[in-house]
C-alpha cells in the first residue's frame, strides 16, 4: 500500500508536462545541434532548422535557470552545451562594427536591392523608396512585366540609362539599372534562373556586381536545385580578381553551409563588417514566421561597407537594402 507521504514526493501534473517538454525540446535540439556539426544542411529540414538558429536554442538559458535551481544535473549539462553551441553559432550576428576610415581614399558606390514580390499590387511604396534612395545602381529581384510597366509609368528609370533586365510573369525576373555604363554584362543562367551580371569602372577600377537571386528552398527538389546554384555561383567565382559584390536575396540565411563557403572563399558579409549581423528582412509582416536575413550583400577584397540598412519594402514579403560601399585604389 503507498502511504499520503509517497504521493507528496510525487511531481505535480504541471511538473511533470514542463519536465516531458523540456527532455523532448534538449532531445530535438541536442539532435539537430548535432546534425550542424557533423552534417551542415546536408538535407532539407535541417537546412530549415538551421535557418531558424537564433530561436531554436533560445530555451536553453531559461531551462538551464530553471534546471539549476532544481538541482538536474544532467539535463542541465545537455542545455548548458546546446547554449555553447547557440553562443558560438550567433556571435558573429553581435559583433560590433569593423574600423573602417571613412576618409580612406577610394570610390563610394551606393547600392540599392530589393526583392519587388512579384505579386506587389503597390508598386508605390517601393518605387518612393528607390527615388529617396537615389543609389548609383539598382539590382532587383522578381522583377516581372507588371513592375516594368511601374517603373517606366514612374519615370524613375530615366535617372539609370544602362540597363540589363529580364521580365518574367514567374518570381524570376531580373534587373540591374546603373547611372554608370557597363563594361562587361552577362545574362547567365543557373538552374534555368536567370542571373544579371554587370561591370563597371569607377575611377579607374573595375567593379564586379552580381544580383544573386536562387530558388527558395521550399522542398526537397528545390534544396537540390538551389545546392547546384550555389555550387555554381563558386565555380564562377574561382581565380576572380576584381573586386566584387553579390547582392539580392540569398534564399537562405547567414547561418546556412553555403554562406560559409562563400566566407572561405574570401567574401565577407556587409551587414556583419557594419555591426549589423542580426538585422532581419523577412517575412516582412507578411507570415508568422519569426523574422531572419535572406538579403544580403557579400563583398570580397578591396571592398568595405561604410554603412547598410533595410527599408520598408511596402506590398513586399522581403525589405530593401540600401548599401553604400567604398572600392579601395588598391583594387586598380
Amino acid at each position: 500500500m503507498v502511504g499520503v507521504e509517497d504521493y507528496d514526493h510525487r511531481p505535480s501534473f504541471a511538473n511533470r508536462v514542463i519536465r516531458d517538454l523540456v527532455w523532448s525540446w534538449a532531445v530535438i535540439a541536442g539532435l539537430a545541434a548535432l546534425l550542424r556539426i557533423v552534417a551542415h544542411d546536408a538535407n532539407w529540414p535541417l537546412m530549415v532548422a538551421n535557418s531558424f538558429s537564433l530561436y531554436l536554442y533560445l530555451p536553453a538559458y531559461v531551462a538551464a535557470a530553471v534546471l539549476a535551481w532544481r538541482r538536474r544535473w544532467a539535463l542541465l549539462s545537455l542545455c548548458l552545451l546546446l547554449a555553447g553551441c547557440h553562443i558560438g553559432w550567433v556571435a558573429a550576428d553581435f559583433w560590433p562594427a569593423a574600423t573602417v576610415n571613412a576618409s580612406t581614399d577610394g570610390r563610394r558606390l551606393r547600392v540599392f536591392s530589393a526583392n519587388l514580390h512579384t505579386r506587389n499590387t503597390n508598386p508605390a511604396g517601393i518605387l518612393a523608396e528607390i527615388r529617396r534612395a537615389d543609389a548609383d545602381l539598382l539590382l532587383l529581384q522578381e522583377y516581372s512585366p507588371g513592375w516594368h510597366r511601374a517603373c517606366l509609368a514612374d519615370g524613375i528609370l530615366e535617372q539609370y540609362p544602362h540597363r540589363l533586365f529580364r521580365t518574367q510573369a514567374d518570381s524570376f525576373g531580373t534587373a540591374v539599372y546603373s547611372k554608370f555604363e557597363f563594361t562587361e554584362q552577362e545574362m547567365w543562367t543557373t538552374g534555368r534562373i536567370p542571373i544579371t551580371e554587370v561591370r563597371v569602372r569607377l575611377d579607374g577600377v573595375n567593379v564586379r556586381i552580381i544580383n544573386w537571386h536562387p530558388l527558395p528552398p521550399r522542398s526537397f527538389e528545390y534544396f537540390a536545385v538551389q545546392n547546384d546554384q550555389y555550387a555554381d555561383l563558386i565555380k564562377r567565382l574561382e581565380g576572380e580578381q576584381l573586386p566584387t559584390m553579390i547582392v539580392g536575396d540569398f534564399n537562405i540565411t547567414q547561418h546556412a553551409f553555403w554562406m560559409q563557403r562563400l566566407e572561405s572563399c574570401g567574401f565577407r558579409s556587409a551587414h556583419e563588417l557594419c555591426g549589423r549581423g542580426c538585422a532581419v528582412t523577412y517575412p516582412n509582416g507578411t507570415s508568422p514566421l519569426p523574422p531572419i536575413r535572406l538579403d544580403h550583400a557579400l563583398l570580397s577584397e578591396h571592398v568595405e561597407c561604410l554603412q547598410i540598412s533595410e527599408g520598408e519594402g511596402r506590398g513586399s514579403d522581403h525589405k530593401p537594402l540600401l548599401a553604400e560601399f567604398l572600392i579601395l585604389p588598391a583594387a586598380k
